[in-house]
């Protein structure tokens, strides 16, 4: 969820406020990059576009006999163009980090906006340039960081060794308190997408994981109710586990394949077990961006 432009779009304010956006390069940018976060004045009217979003929200929650909001987001766009304004930049220079701006401008409208709505959270994505959490600065008590896992081998739980960069990120965001969830990945958006994954058997060690580290909860993004693989098991494997990591993997599998697919349940367990094994046999690392090879070029 990144929400900058969608709160503040470009070309609505970008020709009365470039100042607003992220100096790049020298220039004000209206197109791929940030806001300047540490503006002043954006962040007074951005509170304010904030603020409106809760009342609106709540008010169309109480017409429809729903609960309102809990949780607004105030995240990045999704790329990168930090802005290089000099106290943008001398905030994410002391902070070691693109978070350090990042966490301030969000701990400062979720403070403005507290007495007027203790109920409300305010969340922020740790992406990319902001995964690294701040040395000094630190969420407030109504701040929820949402850790992505955007490098991470799928086919391989958070304690193996080749997914050690996303581990010490989350140890590190831990060490930093307050309320921290995981934005997890469980398709590629390379071309070709919806090719076999196996993946299901690294939920159990994950969700594990979180648990004895503070994580407070998990969203998984899994798109594509057909092209991604198995993606019912899997869907439902996670929901299990997170109610309870400290279930049988093996166990739940057989429960939903046994379950769902009926007589064709052990044929899903054995292309798991198929799977697995080539996996093994010819490792390759599947992250958020693969793609399998045209045709004729394996070797």
């Amino acid at each position: 969820m990144h929400t900058f432009y969608p709160y503040l779009p470009p070309q609505e304010h970008f020709g009365s406020h470039p100042e607003w956006y992220a100096l790049v390069g020298g220039q004000r940018r209206d197109k791929e990059a940030q806001l300047c976060l540490t503006n002043d004045e954006l962040r007074g009217f951005f509170t304010g576009l904030v603020r409106a979003s809760i009342e609106t929200s709540s008010s169309a929650a109480a017409r429809a006999g729903r609960p309102p909001p809990a949780v607004f987001e105030i995240s990045q766009n999704d790329y990168g163009g930090f802005c290089e304004c000099e106290r943008c930049e001398a905030l994410a220079r002391s902070e070691g980090s693109q978070a350090g701006p990042l966490l301030d401008f969000v701990n400062c409208i979720a403070a403005a906006l507290e007495k007027e709505h203790p109920e409300v959270s305010f969340s922020t994505l740790a992406y990319f340039d902001t995964q690294k959490p701040p040395r000094t600065i630190r969420p407030r008590h109504n701040v929820i960081v949402r850790l992505c896992d955007t490098g991470s081998d799928f086919t391989k739980p958070i304690t193996s060794p080749e997914n050690r960069a996303f581990r010490e990120h989350l140890l590190s965001w831990e060490g930093v308190g307050g309320t921290l969830r995981v934005w997890d990945y469980a398709v590629s958006y390379g071309p070709g997408t919806g090719f076999p994954m196996p993946s299901v058997r690294t939920y159990a060690p994950d969700f594990r994981f979180y648990r004895e580290h503070k994580v407070e909860g998990v969203f998984t993004e899994l798109e594509w109710p057909i092209l991604a693989d198995t993606r019912d098991l899997k869907v439902w494997t996670m929901m299990k586990l997170l109610e309870d990591p400290g279930q049988d993997p093996e166990a739940l599998i057989r429960t939903f394949s046994d379950g769902f697919y009926g007589a064709a349940g052990a044929g899903l367990r054995d292309y798991l077990a198929l799977l697995e094994a080539a996996a093994l046999r010819r490792p390759s690392p599947i992250g958020w961006g693969a793609a399998p090879r045209p045709r004729g070029t394996w070797t």
